[in-house]
């Protein structure tokens, strides 16, 4: 790997694990759940960003936000495999030729995988409990959970026996910049085996614009009630 490459894999910060977006039923320890970055448990490097898949409203191609300043133009598709829905995705992409300082690349794509993209849920006060749920999760503290983009994507630990659905919605909390996740198991949790997900959640311009930079996450986890803070770009 030469120069240009080593620099360009930094600028994509940690993302070398490894991770299916789907639910996959795993017994893994707590240790990284927000208090510890290791992610040493992971074993093969499929994938190497975490995306955002555009389309051009001009031209209809599809484009590739790599994060806040960075764009790529796949050099091997024109059309999005999902669609033209707007969507988050598991990458693996090589880059050929990279130049420094460029804020828009041209690369191949090897392989893609959605992500569960969402918007965030309404707010309804008192009734937030009772509608969204208050079953416990972990949010991990890896490459996977990052704010950017105009997205808040979390990589998260819940028990999961497969006999009814999930659901997971942000609501905006009370103070300027706060968002709550609540968890709905339906009573699926009860006896369940640690499962992994991925979600991404589109923040909406009122809270990015009132969050002046910084995002304040909140959820109940198995220990308590836990927060997290992101550095985030208003646009």
């Amino acid at each position: 790997m030469n120069k240009i490459m080593r620099k360009m894999m930094k600028m994509i910060t940690k993302k070398t694990a490894v991770m299916w977006v789907v639910v996959i039923l795993a017994t893994l320890s707590l240790q990284s759940c927000l208090d510890d970055d290791d992610d040493d448990y992971y074993v093969a490097p499929i994938y190497n960003a975490l995306v955002t898949l555009k389309t051009n409203p001009t031209n209809g191609k599809l484009y590739i936000q790599l994060n806040d300043s960075t764009v790529i133009n796949p050099d091997n598709m024109t059309q999005s495999p999902f669609g033209g829905k707007e969507v988050r995705a598991l990458a693996n992409i090589s880059f050929e030729d990279v130049q420094p300082g460029h804020s828009i690349l041209t690369a191949r794509v090897n392989r893609l995988d959605s992500i569960r993209t969402k918007d965030m849920a309404a707010d309804k006060a008192s009734k937030n409990d009772s509608i969204y749920g208050t079953a416990p999760l972990e949010i991990y503290n890896d490459w996977m959970t990052v704010a950017e983009d105009g997205y808040l994507t979390l990589h998260f630990r819940m028990n999961f026996s497969g006999r009814r659905v999930h659901s997971l919605n942000l609501v905006k909390g009370c103070t300027p910049g706060e968002v709550i996740l609540y968890h709905n198991d339906n009573g699926d949790g009860q006896g369940g085996r640690p499962a992994n997900g991925l979600i991404a959640f589109k923040l909406n311009k009122t809270l990015l614009q009132e969050s002046n930079g910084t995002l304040t996450l909140r959820w109940k986890s198995f220990s308590g009630d836990k927060s997290a803070k992101f550095k985030i770009k208003v646009q």
